[in-house]
C-alpha cells in the first residue's frame, strides 16, 4: 500500500495544507518512489518509522523552487517543507578515493530508478514502490526476503567500508526472524576487511553503527558477523581477541571467573533495552584474560590506562557510556567476591553512582552485574548492593548536621556513620541464601 505525503505528514494547519498541495502538484511532474527501509520493513512485517524517497527526473533547482531544503554538501538530498522527510534525487556514484567519503556523485534527469537502486548496499534495501503501490525490484530483494537472506547488490559493495558495519547491523536486527548473511556477502566483506578500507572510517561513524547495533534485538550478532568476516580485528581488536580465545580449545577448558563479553551482551539484551547499559555490560570485561586475580580492585587508578579507556577514547564513546562502563569494569568481580568485599569498597561503589538515594544509575549497574550470570534471577551481588543502598540511604545524619562543624568534618562523620551501618548490616547478612 502506498501512502500519500498528506497522510504521512503531521496534522497540518491551513498554511501547511496549502503548501503541501502546491508541493504535491510540483512533484507530480516528476516520478517519486518510496525506497529503502520503509519498503523493506513493510515486506518483512517489521516496525518502521522511516520514509525515504527517490525523485527521478528532478533537479536541485526544481526541488528548491518547490520549497525543499538542501541537506549536506555531498549529494542531492532535500527535506520536504511540511513532512520533513528526505527526498533524494536519483544518482549514481563513482569510487575516487579510499574510505566512506571517497566517492563522486552524479545526478541528472537522465539517471533512472534502476541506476539509483544499483548503487545500494543490500538487495533488501534496493526495492522501490511507486505511487500506485507497485514494487520495482530489479535485484530480487523480495526473493531474498522470502529466503531470509541478507545479500549484497553488486561487487560495488566493496567500495564503501561502512557497508560492512551496516550489513552486520541488519543481521543483528533480523536474526531473530531467521535472517542470515549470505556466504557470498561474508566473502566480499572479508575482502573489504583485508583491503585496508576499514582504516579510513572515522571513529564517529564506527560508533554510530555500533550504537545502533546495540539497540537491535540480538546485538551480539553484530559483533559475531564482524568477527567472522575479519572486520572486528581492525575495528574493535579488544573484543576480537575474546572471540579468538573462545575459539581456542585450550582456553575453553580453563576455569576462570572472567565472563565472555559476548555472553554478557546476550544476557543483558534480555534484561534491558537501554543501549548504555548494554554497552557497559559488554565492555566491562574486555581488559583481562583467564589468569587474572579474583580479588576486587581497591581503587580505580588503573582504569584510565585500561583497554576499556583506550577503546572509549579511540571510538569517541560518549562520556555517560564511558562512565557506566568503567564503573561496571571496576565491579566486574563483585558477583564472586561480594561476600568478602569491605564496607568501604561497597560504599565507594554506591557513591560512584550517586546512590545515597536509589536512582537509575544504580539500577543500570545492577543490571550489568546480573548480566554476568546465566540465571534469570538477580545476582547475589546486585541483591546485596540494593540492600546496602537502603542501609546507606536510611542512616540518620540529622545530629551531625545540627553540629557546628566545617564541611569536610561533616562529610567525614557522615561517611563513618554510613560505614558503621554497613559493617553492622554485613554481620547479620546471610550470603548463602542469595
Amino acid at each position: 500500500m502506498f501512502f500519500s505525503m498528506r497522510q504521512r505528514a503531521r496534522v497540518p494547519d491551513i498554511g501547511d495544507a496549502l503548501l503541501n498541495q502546491c508541493v504535491e502538484i510540483g512533484l507530480a511532474r516528476m516520478k517519486i518512489y518510496r525506497v529503502g527501509g520503509a519498503v523493506r520493513d513493510q515486506l518483512i512485517n517489521f516496525p518502521s518509522n522511516e520514509n525515504d524517497w527517490v525523485v527521478v527526473g528532478g533537479s536541485p533547482k526544481k526541488m528548491i523552487e518547490l520549497g525543499f531544503r538542501p541537506v549536506g554538501k555531498d549529494f542531492p538530498v532535500f527535506l520536504h517543507p511540511v513532512s520533513k522527510e528526505e527526498y533524494a534525487l536519483a544518482r549514481t556514484e563513482k569510487k575516487t578515493d579510499y574510505g566512506y567519503h571517497g566517492f563522486t556523485f552524479f545526478s541528472s534527469a537522465e539517471v533512472t530508478l534502476e541506476d539509483d537502486l544499483r548503487r545500494r548496499d543490500l538487495t533488501i534495501n534496493a526495492i522501490a514502490e511507486n505511487s500506485e503501490g507497485c514494487l520495482i525490484d530489479p535485484f530480487h530483494g523480495q526473493k531474498d526476503i522470502r529466503e531470509k537472506k541478507i545479500r549484497h547488490v553488486s561487487s560495488a559493495f566493496r567500495e564503501d567500508p561502512v557497508r560492512v558495519l551496516r550489513t552486520a547491523r541488519f543481521a543483528a536486527r533480523y536474526h531473530h526472524l531467521g535472517f542470515r548473511v549470505a556466504k557470498s556477502t561474508i566473502s566480499i566483506m572479508r575482502e573489504v576487511a583485508l583491503s585496508g578500507e576499514l582504516s579510513f572510517l572515522v571513529a564517529e561513524r564506527i560508533w554510530k553503527e555500533t550504537e545502533k547495533a546495540l539497540g537491535e534485538k540480538t546485538p551480539h550478532v553484530y559483533f559475531k558477523i564482524l568477527h567472522e568476516c575479519g572486520a572486528l580485528e581492525f575495528l574493535i581488536p579488544e573484543l576480537d581477541s575474546v572471540f579468538k580465545l573462545s575459539e581456542d580449545s585450550r582456553y575453553s577448558k580453563k576455569k576462570c571467573f572472567v565472563n565472555n563479553p559476548i555472553d554478557s551482551l546476550v544476557n543483558v539484551a534480555l534484561l534491558s533495552e537501554n543501549i548504555m547499559v548494554r554497552f557497559a555490560a559488554t565492555f566491562a570485561n574486555i581488559n583481562h584474560g583467564p589468569e587474572e586475580s579474583n580479588q576486587m580492585e581497591s581503587t580505580e587508578d588503573n582504569d584510565d590506562k585500561s583497554l576499556l579507556s583506550e577503546l572509549c577514547n579511540r571510538l569517541k564513546v560518549p562520556s555517560k557510556f564511558r562512565r557506566l562502563a568503567l564503573i561496571a569494569h571496576h565491579c566486574r568481580k563483585l558477583p564472586q567476591t561480594v561476600h568478602k568485599t569491605s564496607s568501604e569498597e561497597i560504599l565507594g561503589i554506591l557513591l560512584s553512582v550517586s546512590a545515597t538515594q536509589s536512582n537509575d544509575n544504580l539500577d543500570s549497574l545492577l543490571i550489568c552485574l546480573d548480566a554476568q550470570t546465566k540465571s534469570c534471577h538477580p545476582s547475589r551481588a546486585s541483591i546485596y548492593l540494593k540492600e546496602a543502598q537502603k542501609i546507606v540511604a536510611n542512616v540518620d545524619v540529622s545530629d551531625i548536621l545540627r553540629r557546628d562543624l566545617k564541611g569536610y568534618e561533616i562529610g567525614d562523620l557522615i561517611r563513618k556513620k554510613r560505614l558503621q551501618a554497613l559493617d553492622e548490616f554485613k554481620l547479620t547478612y546471610n550470603f548463602s541464601v542469595v
